[in-house]
């Protein structure tokens, strides 16, 4: 420790380099890291944006199927009401 005292008691320019070298370091690392941050941030809103697309189109599909269903579904119960009324006409009037 006394001989890093020493040193720059003796130079201390060679403080204030290290320390410039050691900030601009820092600097290019903080500037270096949020490049990257911000590459994977445009990724991952690129997947949510096609993983959602997906989703809705899958949706689209079966609210579509599930119309289908429901509008069968109807047509069937309205033509075997008018089909029971008839049937059941005779046995009424025997």
């Amino acid at each position: 420790m006394e001989s890093i005292y020493e040193i720059i008691q003796n130079n201390p320019e060679y403080l204030v380099w290290t320390l410039a070298v050691t900030n601009f370091g820092w600097a290019m690392f903080i500037y270096f890291n949020r490049k990257s941050y911000e590459r994977a941030l445009v990724q991952q809103k690129h997947e949510l944006g096609l993983d959602l697309e997906r989703r809705k189109h899958i949706f689209e599909l079966r609210l579509g199927q599930y119309e289908k269903y429901l509008s069968r579904l109807d047509s069937f119960g309205k033509s075997y009401q008018s089909d029971l009324v008839s049937k059941m006409q005779p046995l009424m009037a025997s």
